[in-house]
């Protein structure tokens, strides 16, 4: 029976397709190279905002105070 893909493998299959590096992926979402080499080594879970960033290529709005 075919395993399923975790999320992390698609995160990383959808990144290496966009030639992108693990650094740009995480510049781009706002978050640290290590939290994106253990999301897609299925080490950590995404929140579900890093899951909206991801999709969408770019880190979240700032609220200006």
């Amino acid at each position: 029976m075919a395993r399923a893909e975790t999320i992390g493998l698609r995160i990383k299959r959808e990144r290496l397709a966009a030639s992108m590096t693990q650094r740009e992926l995480a510049d781009a979402v706002d978050v640290g190279v290590p939290h994106i080499l253990k999301v897609e080594s299925g080490r950590e879970n995404p929140s579900h905002a890093l899951l909206q960033r991801i999709a969408i290529g770019r880190p979240p709005c700032r609220r200006r105070v």
